[in-house]
């Protein structure tokens, strides 16, 4: 058994991805202001627990897609709906890009990327 699978930081972050998870799939008890609160204290953290988790080399077929495009699509548009006009276009920077071309996409979008 690999022990950085259950290495106390990879324990948190599975912790913590889990409750973004199941916020994201349920944000109808939410007013958009609540929503953006509760996004802006777990958008921190689930990136302090990324950052500290142990690393390894990703082997080719061990990881599987385990999000349907029907999943992620409700998600986003859970965001949509919350967000309504506030679901702003936000740049994303393109790591290897040489053109300099901008990209943008929908907040709700980013966020069921996540």
């Amino acid at each position: 058994m690999n022990p950085r699978v259950f290495h106390k930081n990879t324990i948190e972050f599975i912790t913590v991805s889990k409750e973004y998870v199941a916020f994201c799939e349920d944000l109808s008890p939410y007013e958009p202001q609540t929503v953006s609160s509760i996004l802006h204290r777990l958008l921190p953290l689930i990136y302090l627990k990324t950052s500290l988790l142990p690393t390894f080399e990703a082997q080719e077929g061990l990881l599987e897609d385990v999000v349907s495009e029907e999943i992620y699509n409700l998600i986003a548009a859970g965001f949509e709906e919350k967000f309504g006009e506030m679901d702003l276009d936000c740049d994303i920077p393109e790591i290897n890009s040489t053109n300099n071309e901008k990209n943008t996409a929908p907040l709700s979008e980013i966020l069921a990327d996540l």
